[in-house]
């Protein structure tokens, strides 16, 4: 009876603060194998809870809140929260799992540390972050962290302190992971390497990378797969949350701005990857509803999701890295499936036998000669994936993004028609006709009334900001001062003059490519520039060639630019001439458009 009032006071002490009335003693089992942290079960864990002791293992991967205990009398999984540990031994368990919780629990800290300042501005207000010189505009400090990229001006800056943070602190996730790779690639042949690199995904919420890391880790180790079995399913688990809970959002969002279309979409989405959701039965209930009212105005529908689509279309087409093979070139995509069950197996191939519920309550994927059939009832998710095989990922370039957002019809514009005529259920060629007569109006006159049917285009802007000059065919480093050369040109006579004028202009030109070559900022490269782009400002300039090429243009704006005030040209500190404005880059203003 003890033991069982034991077992209840730790299954509640489990998922409850304890306020610091928990003692834990944590010891390991004398002779026990030593796992790889954080990856790995461990093994014979004994902690005393009000000094009783317990013995168990426990199962990775931890978070920022707590981490879970099967207890091996019940074989009960219990979770803990770090806030009922004594700092000491909150410390020793979190080496177990070669994890350390930030102050305040917000967050796992990760890599390594990073020279960083602390900058003092006007109205007792700080900034902490990395100084990234080589992004800054003259006579200001670029500074960076995890949330964003700062251009901060010199003379506001009170003071500045040297400090050292985390790279969780400074770079996002998919940023921070590049960076370890080059900083320390696996060894081909190390199923060690792997786990590790396994380990830090789980650790910055990288889960699906986690995923395929302990694949490659398989691959060279089959022992890793039993080893890791636990912290598999935690994975898929938690991967299927972050993106479940990210698709239903959307749905919402959707429903508020009575865009039914797009919510209808994506609620079949939502119950076709993730059939076994806790949120799957409140998606099936609003369905019904959503779709009687996506038909009400077919018209209204499609115009407003060709217009709401379209960020969401341009993010997925910047995040799509493409497979290249050993000389370089892109590899064909082969369209497949992932099928993720709840015992955390991960099953990839093409899919056999249409959609879920059609093949008597199983699915079935084909890998090669093999078809494997999968209960329904034991499928987490179902994913959309691309099973060609290449040699590394890259990204997509500037020239393919904007070859991308500016084909009407086979390329942004022809997503935007598939994606649509999929949701509402119409044909591409019906969603394209609705689309390209969307300012058509009929009238009809009844009993002196005239009564036109409705227009459902709106008015929308798209700006190019710094990237203005990426529209402007040779506009890269005109209007960079030698007016000034010109009229500042002195002399004696006409021979001197011109001296001067040349002196002037050789003297600007070998300062513009010190820059170039100094500066990516500066670069005349489209390429090279875009490069060092934050994603914010590489979205807003591609929505501005989407707007101008596959939109009607109402207008085309300009706006003074912000860093030079119209004049082009900015002065810099030591030097006698100014120099090309990087902002507009001598073009005096930012290109705004007006859309239809």
């Amino acid at each position: 009876m003890l033991r069982n009032f034991a077992s209840r006071q730790l299954s509640i002490a489990a998922v409850l603060p304890l306020s610091g009335l928990m003692l834990l003693t944590v010891s390991r089992a004398c002779g026990a194998a030593e796992p790889t942290p954080g990856v790995e079960e461990i093994k014979n864990v004994t902690i005393a809870v009000g000094g009783q002791p317990y013995t168990g293992d426990l199962i990775p991967p931890a978070t920022e809140s707590g981490f879970k205990f099967r207890w091996s009398e019940t074989g009960d999984l219990l979770t803990f929260r770090w806030s009922s540990l004594e700092e000491s031994e909150r410390t020793k368990v979190q080496k177990f799992f070669g994890i350390k919780v930030a102050e305040g629990g917000t967050h796992l800290e990760w890599g390594e540390e990073v020279e960083c300042v602390r900058l003092k501005l006007p109205n007792n207000r700080f900034l902490e972050g990395k100084l990234e010189p080589e992004r800054a505009l003259p006579g200001f400090h670029c500074i960076r962290n995890a949330t964003q990229v700062v251009q901060i001006p010199q003379h506001e800056v009170l003071s500045m302190e040297k400090i050292r943070k985390k790279e969780s602190d400074i770079y996002p996730p998919e940023e921070a992971l590049n960076i370890i790779l080059l900083r320390t690639p696996p060894q081909p042949d190390s199923a060690a390497d792997y786990l590790e690199l396994a380990r830090k995904c789980s650790i910055m919420g990288l889960y699906e990378q986690a995923m395929d890391y302990l694949d490659m880790a398989k691959s060279i180790d089959a022992t890793t797969e039993e080893r890791t079995r636990d912290f598999r399913k935690e994975l898929v688990v938690k991967h299927q949350e972050v993106q479940a809970s990210k698709l239903y959002e959307q749905i919402v969002m959707d429903i508020h701005r009575e865009e039914f279309g797009g919510a209808l979409a994506k609620c079949n989405k939502f119950i076709a990857n993730f059939p076994n959701s806790e949120r799957v039965t409140k998606v099936q209930s609003l369905m019904p509803e959503i779709t009687d009212k996506s038909k009400v105005d077919i018209s209204k529908q499609v115009i407003f999701m060709y217009y709401n689509l379209l960020t969401q279309a341009i993010q997925e087409r910047m995040a799509k890295k493409i497979k290249i093979d050993a000389k370089g070139l892109p590899v064909a995509a082969i369209p497949g499936k992932q099928v993720t069950t709840r015992t955390g197996n991960i099953i990839r191939g093409e899919p056999q036998g249409g959609e879920m519920g059609a093949t008597g309550g199983v699915v079935k994927i084909r890998q090669g000669d093999l078809t494997i059939e999968i209960p329904e009832k034991d499928i987490l998710t179902i994913q959309d994936i691309d099973l060609s095989k290449g040699v590394k990922m890259v990204p997509p370039t500037f020239e393919e993004l904007k070859a991308y957002v500016t084909d009407a019809s086979g390329g942004l514009g022809g997503d935007l028609i598939n994606r649509i005529s999929t949701a509402l259920g119409r044909t591409p060629s019906e969603v394209r006709e609705i689309w390209e007569n969307r300012f058509v109006q009929t009238a009809v006159l009844k009993d002196g009334v005239l009564t036109k049917t409705p227009v459902y285009t709106r008015l929308n802007k798209a700006f190019y900001d710094k990237g203005s000059w990426l529209r402007v065919a040779g506009a890269a480093g005109t209007g960079t001062g030698n007016n000034r050369n010109r009229q500042q040109g002195g002399g004696g006579n006409t021979r001197q003059r011109i001296r001067n004028l040349i002196d002037g202009q050789q003297q600007q030109q070998d300062e513009q490519e010190k820059l170039k070559q100094m500066f990516p900022e500066y670069s005349d490269d489209p390429e090279v520039w875009w490069k060092v782009q934050s994603d914010e400002c590489k979205l807003k300039i591609l929505r501005a060639f989407a707007a101008e090429n596959i939109f009607k243009v109402k207008e085309l704006q300009g706006k003074t630019c912000p860093e030079c005030g119209g004049k082009g040209v900015i002065e810099r500190m030591g030097h006698n001439e100014p120099v090309m404005c990087p902002s507009c880059r001598g073009l005096k203003v930012h290109t705004v458009v007006l859309y239809e």
